[in-house]
């Protein structure tokens, strides 16, 4: 088994990745006094984005440019590859839907409870905002 050191939180005793202090939000920490932002989901990364929308936050201005960066560099030379793939992709859907049924149709009904339910409280919070 392998040794992993965990960095603590000298203000709160508890790992650096769940203390909540402000010196380490958003994958960031300060160790011997040099910032160390996690590659994974440190603001201004790719990942730090997908962390943002996961959590239904806006995404700060150095995590969309990166987002930015990675579909330009991705996605803008490859559109006939990008068509290729969400063509294959909707073939596939079709394909395993004629195989397994019953299986999508309890998929599908699953996604439209869990969407009328999001669309209920989408709407409560907005009728409740205009009432107040």
């Amino acid at each position: 088994m392998t040794d992993i050191e965990i960095a603590l939180c000298e203000a709160t005793g508890d790992p650096v990745r769940r203390c909540g202090c402000p010196d380490h939000l958003g994958g960031r920490a300060v160790i011997d006094g040099v910032t160390v932002v996690s590659p994974k989901t440190g603001c201004g990364t790719r990942n730090g984005y997908l962390a943002h929308r996961r959590k239904n936050q806006r995404p700060c201005g150095r995590c969309r440019e990166a987002n930015a960066a990675h579909r330009r560099e991705h996605f803008d030379g490859n559109r006939e590859r990008n068509r290729a793939y969400q063509k294959a992709r909707r073939l596939a859907g079709i394909r395993l839907q004629e195989m397994y049924p019953v299986m999508f149709r309890r998929l599908l009904n699953e996604e439209m409870h869990n969407a009328d339910q999001r669309l209920r409280a989408e709407r409560a919070l907005r009728d409740g905002a205009e009432a107040g």
